[in-house]
């Protein structure tokens, strides 16, 4: 019955969501549990700038802020341990998420799916990416100042040498970028425009970008199982993803709060394919007037010089910041593919629990994202009632522990695609009669300092065959 419900929510926020040239638009929440829980905790008070300051750690210091010249580079990676074995965690603290052994790994193995077309990519987003806005159009032309970053001009040859259509990947008008369009829309249908975008273009890269409507509608599930989708649909041919967070909403102090929150699921969702991740958000939110146009403080402005002016002058324009970010990840993503080439970030191994009750997995750092499976968590399931619910959750589950040191509003949720159907419980203890909160999808609460532990747990519908398998967890502050 979820199964069904969420599709009907999915269709709903594509077919609905506002179109982002409309930002008077007032469109009604997707889901009826995120006004509840909005309305209980009074999410829409939160002060963003709290949120931001104190989403590094537990008790640590906030996250660095981005660079103090607009021409750094932000992806330096400081000295680290050996490269872990594991999935690499994605910090906050930086705009190019970090290209490790585990990733390069990942991206090898997404490109030996399939064989694509190595001098083309795919753009995939709404009015923020469509020809119009300036995203990557360009880079097509002679109308480019690196400003000194020559190290950039292969890339960008290489692409102009692609063809979709006739046209270059930089010119190409996508199937997959519309105005007005959620983070539903490109995979609704069959075929979905994506897939039609996808099948044209047999791109190396998919460039991806939502976040700007789906703030208004308020429903990070959605917008994180959609953006999961998107990715898995990027990788099944071959075809690398590369998220990008929202830019802020000017026009909209109640949206703005979101994009924030946006961020961390993307930022999550990278991270459990171990794909590129590029928090423009972080950057954005630093610039004059976020990089919007005062025109309608909702889409990026651009500079005089063009969008592919690189000057320090021109990287307080929103598009133009944008577009060296995106080449230069795409450049990075690129030289790491490269024969031979070794990873160019060491990675920080960090020390995890098997997700039992004995042996919990830590959730040592806000924001947290773990990509877990049920279907191969701790054995025989060990809690199949809660005190809090009467559902049948009598498939395996996955038990994450969190210790506050001061109390905290926390905001908490899962995503699940395809036939898995897993639910989230907070715990005051580690059993199932000590359930404080249950829901199928996201729990919000304003917690004391001490322990406080997070069930996921795997539905057992009336066919009795639990709907155990992979899911993405994520917890942030949202205070």
């Amino acid at each position: 019955m979820r199964r069904a419900a969420l599709a009907l929510c999915t269709a709903l926020v594509s077919a609905c969501a506002p179109m982002v040239d409309e930002p008077d638009a007032t469109p009604e929440d997707a889901s009826s549990s995120v006004d509840a829980l909005r309305s209980e905790t009074s999410i829409v008070e939160a002060s963003v700038d709290a949120s931001r300051a104190t989403e590094a750690g537990l008790d640590a210091a906030p996250d660095a802020g981005p660079d103090a010249s607009p021409d750094a580079m932000p992806d330096a990676a400081p000295d680290a341990p050996a490269a872990a074995t594991g999935p690499t965690r994605y910090p906050t603290d930086r705009t190019q998420s970090p290209i490790t052994e585990s990733v390069q790994r990942s991206m090898r193995a997404i490109v030996a799916r399939a064989a694509t077309r190595d001098d083309v990519f795919a753009k995939v987003g709404d009015s923020q990416t469509v020809y119009e806005s300036g995203f990557m159009v360009c880079f097509a032309g002679s109308s480019v100042d690196l400003a000194g970053r020559t190290e950039l001009m292969p890339t960008i040859a290489h692409f102009r040498a692609g063809r979709i259509a006739g046209v270059t990947p930089y010119e190409r008008r996508s199937l997959a970028a519309v105005t007005g369009w959620s983070s539903g829309a490109p995979i609704a249908g069959a075929p979905s425009p994506l897939d039609q975008e996808l099948a044209a273009a047999d791109p190396r890269f998919t460039l991806v970008m939502y976040g700007s409507n789906d703030s208004q509608v308020r429903n990070l599930p959605t917008y994180g199982e959609n953006l999961w989708e998107i990715a898995a649909r990027a990788i099944a041919r071959g075809s690398i993803p590369i998220v990008t967070s929202a830019p802020p909403r000017g026009d909209s102090a109640v949206a703005d709060q979101w994009i924030p929150w946006y961020a961390h699921v993307a930022r999550a969702v990278a991270q459990a394919e171990q794909v590129p991740f590029i928090d423009m958000e972080r950057e954005w939110r630093t610039m004059p007037n976020f990089g919007l146009t005062t025109a309608d403080n909702l889409h990026l402005n651009r500079s005089s010089r063009g969008a592919c002016s690189f000057a320090t002058a021109d990287l307080v324009y929103g598009q133009n910041r944008r577009n060296l970010r995106t080449i230069q990840g795409i450049d990075r993503a690129r030289s790491a593919l490269s024969a031979g080439a070794a990873a160019p970030d060491a990675d920080s191994p960090r020390a995890m629990g098997a997700g039992t009750v004995a042996s919990p997995i830590e959730i040592d750092a806000l924001p947290f994202a773990h990509r877990g499976d049920t279907a191969r968590a701790g054995g025989a399931s060990g809690f199949d009632r809660y005190s809090c619910s009467s559902a049948n959750e009598g498939g395996r589950e996955t038990i994450y522990r969190l210790v506050l040191a001061a109390p905290a509003r926390i905001h908490a949720l899962v995503l699940d695609r395809g036939t898995v159907d897993v639910d989230l419980h907070r715990l005051t203890a580690p059993n199932a009669a000590n359930c404080a909160a249950r829901d199928d999808r996201q729990l919000v609460a304003d917690l004391p300092a001490g322990t406080h532990y997070f069930s996921v747990d795997s539905y057992v519908p009336a066919d009795g065959r639990p709907r155990e398998g992979d899911y993405i967890f994520v917890a942030f502050r949202a205070q």
